[in-house]
């Protein structure tokens, strides 16, 4: 009897989630790290170092092409002489731009190494003839060697149509 009950619970359950349109999708895909190469398409800011992280610095970019469609990128720069895990279990890293329209994006777990430069890239939105949001990112890092965790935001303006 007691059997009975769950699978009709658990089918009513079932319906309702149906019949209502509940989800348990993320909101933000996920994004791996791919290597950068900037050219006039890019609006970056400066880098800026990772606090508590020699040698890890980070910057936030658009990049904007002819079709006026953009999208916004964390950069990452590993100079410190060791590998870096990035996300830790507490804060993962994040690009949020365009949000309206589908720009953000979660990145990756991964390992830098040093003398490495990867991007997370958010997802290309078509903005038109209108200048951008601006892009916000989030690093969140590990020292395998010690474990100590640290993240850094940062945030890059928006950028203009040029139409």
């Amino acid at each position: 009897m007691r059997l009975t009950s769950r699978i009709a619970i658990v089918a009513v359950t079932a319906a309702f989630t149906s019949a209502v349109g509940v989800s348990t999708a993320s909101a933000s895909p996920t994004a791996n790290w791919a290597p950068v190469s900037t050219n006039s398409n890019w609006h970056c800011t400066g880098y800026t170092e990772v606090l508590f992280s020699p040698g890890m610095k980070l910057k936030s970019c658009i990049v904007r092409n002819a079709n006026q469609d953009a999208q916004g990128v964390l950069v990452i720069q590993n100079t410190s002489g060791r590998a870096y895990e990035i996300n830790n279990v507490d804060e993962r890293s994040r690009v949020w731009f365009e949000s309206e329209h589908g720009g953000d994006v979660w990145c990756a777990s991964s390992t830098i190494n040093s003398g490495a430069t990867r991007g997370c890239f958010g997802k290309t939105v078509h903005v038109g003839c209108r200048a951008t949001t601006k892009a916000d990112v989030l690093l969140a890092l590990r020292d395998p060697s010690d474990g100590f965790k640290t993240s850094t935001s940062m945030e890059k303006g928006g950028v203009p149509s040029g139409c």
